[in-house]
């Protein structure tokens, strides 16, 4: 009987110790990607964004896309591969969206509020608007707040 009480303890205890032990093993997760991003987008990042950090790069459809905050507003911007502008993206406020990019999701959209609104603006400084309806791929709107397309 004492046997089979001390083989018990054991058993019980092992499985309390050897989960505990595995949690303790686990290494910690590193950035993803932040070590491949290529130094000729870091480069031009820092050259047109010198005043920002970096919270989060992303490598998105092949270019890299740069998280980080401006005068406390939320902005990304994107670059290809070998370190040319693309585009960003800045938060603004649903409210700040061209009244027809509302009025078209309205329409197409009825009871779906869009949730979430970007300012886009090219190489170039052309504007485009970007809307976010929950369950909804992303809407695109040019400068004027024609729709464009779907992305995603």
């Amino acid at each position: 009987m004492k046997k089979l009480i001390i083989i018990l303890v054991v058993l019980i205890s092992a499985v309390y110790i050897v989960p505990a032990q595995e949690k303790e093993k686990k290494p910690e997760s590193k950035p993803k990607q932040h070590m491949q991003v290529p130094q000729a987008v870091k480069d031009n990042f820092t050259k047109m964004f010198s005043d920002v950090k970096v919270t989060h790069w992303e490598k998105e459809h092949g270019n890299w896309e740069a998280e980080f905050k401006k005068e406390n507003t939320h902005m990304s911007a994107v670059f290809s591969s070998d370190g040319k502008f693309l585009y960003s993206e800045t938060a603004i406020k649903v409210s700040d969206l061209p009244k027809s990019v509302s009025d078209y999701a309205a329409k197409n959209y009825p009871g779906k509020p869009i949730v979430k609104a970007e300012k886009m603006t090219d190489d170039k400084g052309a504007i485009m608007y970007e809307a976010m309806i929950k369950g909804v791929p992303h809407l695109i709107f040019d400068g004027q707040g024609n729709f464009l397309k779907k992305e995603g």
